[in-house]
């Protein structure tokens, strides 16, 4: 496939700007300084603990990867294979504070590329970008830069840096755009530590709110912050497509709805 963004050639390369993105969808500060304890607690099967997890991010730094963590262990990744069911996890890494700034799900495409929101990956100043790739029983784990994002539209893209030989996947999803109010989608969220699927429907866009982009919906279930960038998945019969990205949560009249992007038409074309 290639990247979808560099074909559109509708994107900002490198250094992405500043987007207008609904206070919702932020992480607070509170959250903020306390990301990289919730994400160390989610994953501590894996890390074992800071320590670690300070390991990897280094080596990481040193080399692009892919490192396979397993039980709080260095293990080969030869045997790893992905069952492409769930999302894998962005970590925004600043050098400067030694600290998980920022942490969303993506979605791998192919070929090592990834879509995920561009709120995810606001300011990345003095970061490295970490993307870890789960199957049932371990993380494989690459650095990775980001190539570009569409503007107004909420999406990115982020290219894996390292050797994609391991990355063999027993089952794809292709991407869409088409669907029906009211059709059932969902969604996973890593809220309790695991993935979970949240199921929704899909709602009409508002459109008296003034930061909600032209290819904006709603969804009847809303997720949780660390859900941002994951794929909202919509099921024809046996065959599951993403349909977009999850963009995070609005809240009308005490009632809280998740919201997510579609892909534009010009992908397609």
């Amino acid at each position: 496939m290639g990247s979808m963004l560099q074909k559109m050639g509708n994107f900002i390369k490198t250094k992405l700007r500043k987007n207008s993105i609904n206070q919702n969808s932020r992480f607070d500060k509170k959250y903020k300084n306390n990301i990289l304890k919730e994400f160390l607690n989610r994953f501590t099967i894996h890390f074992k603990g800071d320590e670690m997890f300070k390991e990897v991010i280094n080596q990481l730094i040193t080399e692009p990867g892919p490192i396979c963590i397993e039980i709080g262990k260095i293990v080969p990744y030869e045997n790893f294979i992905s069952t492409w069911n769930y999302p894998c996890v962005i970590v925004i890494w600043s050098e400067l504070k030694q600290t998980v700034q920022n942490v969303g799900l993506g979605s791998y495409v192919d070929r090592g590329y990834i879509l995920t929101g561009s709120n995810v990956l606001e300011n990345l100043d003095d970061c490295k970008i970490l993307v870890f790739l789960p199957n049932q029983k371990n993380y494989l784990i690459y650095s990775a830069q980001c190539i570009g994002m569409i503007q107004n539209h909420g999406l990115a893209e982020i290219k894996l840096k390292g050797s994609l030989e391991p990355l063999r996947f027993i089952k794809r999803r292709t991407i869409t755009n088409k669907f029906k109010i009211n059709d059932v989608i969902y969604f996973y969220s890593l809220s309790s530590g695991d993935f979970k699927i949240i199921t929704g429907k899909i709602l009409p866009r508002p459109l008296d709110i003034k930061d909600f982009l032209d290819n904006e919906f709603l969804t009847s279930k809303p997720g949780f912050q660390i859900d941002i960038g994951g794929p909202v998945i919509f099921k024809i019969k046996h065959n599951c497509q993403i349909i977009g990205i999850y963009r995070g949560n609005y809240t009308h009249q005490s009632k809280t709805y998740g919201r997510f992007v579609i892909f534009p038409d010009f992908i397609f074309n």
